[in-house]
């Protein structure tokens, strides 16, 4: 799935908005967040604040395959 999907069905999932989201990370007004899907291009940091809003999060694992998955986190741990 495409990140431009991805924060859309995420957005729409938490019946939030893109105004909505883009207070929750502390951008200025929802166009910020129009940017990022328009451009389809994020860096990992804004992913994560972005699912983080959103009370999701961003697993890594082996293509086609279940079971070993990393957790990226802001964090670090």
């Amino acid at each position: 799935m495409k990140l431009s999907k991805a924060i859309n069905e995420m957005i729409g999932v938490k019946s939030s908005s893109h105004k909505r989201l883009a207070v929750k990370i502390g951008k200025n007004n929802g166009s910020a967040i129009g940017n990022i899907i328009t451009r389809n291009n994020c860096t990992v940091e804004t992913l994560l604040e972005i699912a983080g809003a959103l009370e999701y999060d961003v697993i890594l694992k082996p293509q086609g395959q279940f079971g070993s998955t990393i957790v990226l986190t802001k964090d670090g741990e």
